[in-house]
């Protein structure tokens, strides 16, 4: 675990690996995580929507099948 000093208490911080992260203010981080979170949640719909055409592509083709 890292710790840092700021001049009124100890900070710790565990989570995130980036030094002095812990000093920055509450709703700073807090928009950063939304930002972040909204940034993650963009790419998996991105990749989500490619899976779903490749996918739409497969189930088009039809075949004629004779009985």
């Amino acid at each position: 675990m890292d710790e840092y000093w700021d001049t009124e208490e100890r900070c710790y911080s565990s989570t995130i690996n980036v030094p002095g992260i812990s000093l920055l203010p509450v709703g700073l981080m807090g928009v950063a995580y939304l930002l972040f979170l909204g940034y993650l949640f963009l790419g998996i719909s991105i990749s989500a929507d490619i899976f779903m055409e490749a996918i739409e592509v497969i189930t088009s083709k039809t075949q004629l099948i004779d009985i």
